[in-house]
């Protein structure tokens, strides 16, 4: 069975428009807020459209510390390995991404702009779809990245 009319598996197209960083880091309060939230919704007997949009934006953005970055990138690999096992080339490319960015100075993990957090990211999910759609090689930009990350901890 595939998507797109029959022209590309239905599983190539899984990570369409998906992105495995855009996932929102709430804490439990946030989380519990909005699920307060929507069972107050759930149960009330007649809404009006106001009350369903929300109060606040939320918006999915770059971490600002090196630490969430790295944490981000860290979650990542451990769904990989959690989906694939630890053989998975891609979870391998993760762990080697994050050891080059640990192996930075502190000073320069803690300089990335959110511009170069946001590439890299970027350059994982372009990644992230090759490998989703069964394709083994990896991308030029990904090998950039890699090279450039490797050259710069040395």
């Amino acid at each position: 069975m595939g998507g797109d009319n029959s022209k590309r598996p239905l599983f190539g197209n899984a990570m369409k428009g998906l992105s495995p960083f855009s996932m929102l880091d709430l804490s439990e309060d946030e989380v519990s807020d909005l699920m307060a939230i929507d069972a107050a919704l759930q149960l009330a007997s007649t809404t009006t459209v106001a009350e369903y949009k929300p109060k606040s934006s939320i918006y999915a953005k770059v971490p600002e510390s090196a630490e969430d970055f790295i944490v981000m990138i860290k979650r990542f690999a451990n769904l990989l390995f959690a989906l694939f096992g630890g053989a998975c080339p891609l979870f391998l490319h993760i762990v080697n991404i994050v050891e080059n960015i640990l192996q930075l100075s502190k000073s320069a993990r803690d300089m990335m702009t959110p511009s170069t957090k946001a590439a890299i990211l970027w350059i994982i999910l372009i990644q992230s779809r090759e490998f989703a759609r069964g394709k083994g090689e990896l991308t030029v930009e990904f090998q950039e990245m890699q090279h450039g990350l490797a050259v710069k901890r040395v």
